[in-house]
């Protein structure tokens, strides 16, 4: 009787065990799923050591300034009159590490942050075949205060230069987005780039 009383403990004790290592697995996974649909994050509050300067530049409100990053991973193009006085303008790249994998090449941060232009600025991304597919490639904003990606005005993809533009009227964060890689609610004001084949 008391070995039969013992045996009983034994297999009640490891069934509560068993019990709670499976109620604690469950827990974890549950977590893991709701972290896996917490939807994307915005790229925000970056610090010094998240970005490196590449380049400054003055801006002219008496003519069009075309700027180039050395590696030519990046062109901006401002008309003339899109500000109105002289403007410091400094690119910082954002380093790999702070991207999110929907990110395709290399992302820029631009200051003085905020700067309201008076005109369309156009920024152009070089990419190659590795990049994907042109219809799934946008230039956005990825620090947008709705938390969603914003997809630039006037989309364009350029066959011959192997570059996707759009157009702002202010200085953020900007880079280019594989749409596959994001769920339709992640993106804002999406634009389907129009296919120059010609190149310009």
């Amino acid at each position: 009787m008391k070995w039969r009383m013992q045996w009983k403990m034994i297999v009640t004790i490891g069934l509560t065990c068993i019990t709670m290592v499976v109620t604690g697995c469950g827990k974890n996974k549950d977590k893991d799923t709701d972290k896996d649909k917490s939807g994307i994050k915005t790229i925000t509050n970056l610090a010094d050591e998240d970005l490196e300067e590449v380049m400054q530049v003055k801006l002219s409100p008496y003519k069009s300034n075309t700027i180039n990053t050395p590696d030519g991973a990046l062109s901006m193009m401002v008309p003339a009159g899109a500000v109105s006085s002289e403007v410091a303008l400094t690119i910082y790249r954002i380093k790999e590490a702070k991207l999110p994998n929907f990110i395709v090449g290399k992302a820029f941060l631009f200051k003085p942050e905020g700067l309201q232009f008076e005109k369309d600025v156009t920024l152009s991304f070089a990419l190659d075949d590795t990049n994907g597919h042109s219809e799934h490639l946008r230039v956005a904003r990825l620090d947008d205060a709705s938390g969603k990606i914003y997809v630039l005005n006037e989309q364009t993809w350029a066959n011959l230069t192997k570059t996707v533009s759009g157009k702002t009227i202010h200085l953020s964060s900007y880079g280019v987005v594989n749409k596959e890689k994001l769920s339709d609610g992640d993106i804002d004001n999406d634009n389907i780039p129009k296919t120059l084949s010609d190149g310009y």
